[in-house]
């Protein structure tokens, strides 16, 4: 993830990428997935369906974008300042879903949440990282986790 932003008093407008690479391990039986965001109420988007890729006996990788680059998410935000001084809380929403009959995010299979206000702290060779989809255990299970 990388950002770019800009401050005003009280406030500071952010830019985030979101790169989307891939998923691992999932079970294969949830066939192609696409990943949503959501940020507030209005905004909203989601990446193209990837193809489960079998890595083990019914364990699955998606990956996302040609040829290995990723999809990425452009995600403007804007951070407020409470009165201490420190950058309140504003969450955004990574939802694994299930594709549906027209291609469109169907079923949430999956989710994550990261807190952007804690990403800007972050040194920007610190923001590129992995993190854990919270899903039901038997996904865990079939996945061997």
């Amino acid at each position: 993830m990388r950002f770019k932003s800009r401050k005003a008093l009280g406030q500071e407008k952010h830019t985030f990428v979101v790169e989307l690479f891939d998923l691992s391990p999932w079970p294969s039986l949830h066939g192609p997935l696409v990943v949503e965001y959501q940020r507030g109420s209005k905004k909203r988007g989601h990446s193209s369906a990837a193809e489960p890729i079998e890595i083990g006996t019914g364990v699955t990788r998606y990956e996302w974008g040609p040829a290995g680059l990723p999809h990425q998410f452009v995600i403007p935000a804007t951070l407020f300042r409470d009165k201490a001084g420190s950058l309140e809380q504003k969450l955004m929403t990574l939802f694994v879903c299930q594709v549906d009959e027209k291609g469109k995010p169907g079923n949430m299979v999956g989710g994550v949440s990261l807190d952007l206000a804690q990403l800007v702290r972050l040194p920007h060779s610190a923001v590129r990282q992995s993190y854990d989809v919270e899903c039901s255990q038997s996904i865990v299970e079939m996945a061997g986790g």
